[in-house]
């Protein structure tokens, strides 16, 4: 329903428009507000399965300062190891061991002292004193070993130096790395020009021998037509043989005989 519209005194009606009930609009033209959205719920993250007893991070034990190692010693094979020759009572300190011989392969390293000896084939045990000592000992010594030895303690001057040396190692690593690259390259390539040169050979052998079977073949086939038409040409003259002898002499000829021979065409002339 529109509400009236004021236009001035002169054109006021009776009515007071004050007391007018307000409009009301249709019950379905009333649009209600959509209600508002849920709140996001944020779900918590599945929790972290912890990783199996194998494949969790174990650290090795500490190096323990003195321990026993076992030690195989064949005849005639030297431990490649020198001592300190001052005498002493903590043992026999090594000066210097050979790379990759026995005693390194057998973890011992420069700086470490053997302090006592034991052969297990008879369980004697020998207390080294000094470098003297060890080499009484160790040089007739053959069998199964246990030595017992103090690690030499790191200094700060010895992780110093193996910082040095694995920069070292790393630069020559890299460097060798890049020349084995460049190597590798070249030896691909020469390798891949090789492969296609016998390829091409192999292929240029296959077109002679290609051209020289066709050549035999093209020569047996002629040949072979030659023999076909010598054979059908004597299989011919065989059958034509044959069928005139029969004419000649076998039943054919009788019939022959027995046919009456046509009137002559000149006989009334």
């Amino acid at each position: 329903m529109l509400a009236p519209v004021p236009l001035g005194d002169k054109y006021a009606s009776n009515t007071d428009f004050k007391f007018m009930p307000p409009a009301r609009a249709h019950p379905s033209a009333v649009r209600t507000p959509p209600p508002p959205p849920p709140a996001a719920v944020r779900t918590p993250p599945p929790p972290m399965r912890t990783p199996p007893p194998t494949m969790r991070t174990v650290l090795p034990p500490p190096r323990r300062r003195t321990e026993v190692l076992p030690l195989t010693k064949r005849k005639g094979v030297p431990l490649g190891v020198r001592f300190h020759s001052q005498h002493g009572d903590d043992g026999a300190e090594l000066q210097c061991i050979e790379p990759y011989g026995t005693a390194w392969r057998h973890g011992l390293r420069w700086g470490d002292v053997i302090c006592q000896v034991r052969l297990v084939a008879t369980g004697q045990e020998w207390q080294l004193s000094s470098g003297e000592d060890a080499a009484h000992v160790l040089r007739p010594a053959i069998g199964r070993l246990e030595l017992t030895i103090r690690r030499r303690t790191i200094t700060p001057e010895d992780r110093a130096a193996m910082v040095i040396q694995s920069h070292l190692l790393g630069v020559h690593c890299r460097k060798t790395i890049r020349l084995r690259h460049a190597s590798a390259t070249v030896i691909t390539a020469s390798w891949r020009r090789w492969c296609a040169v016998m390829d091409a050979r192999a292929l240029r052998l296959d077109a002679i021998e290609d051209r020289a079977v066709e050549t035999i073949q093209g020569a047996w086939r002629t040949r072979i037509r030659r023999w076909e038409r010598r054979l059908a040409i004597e299989y011919l003259q065989e059958r034509t043989r044959a069928f005139v002898a029969e004419l000649r002499t076998g039943k054919r000829a009788r019939k022959r005989r027995c046919i009456r021979a046509p009137p002559t065409l000149f006989d009334d002339l």
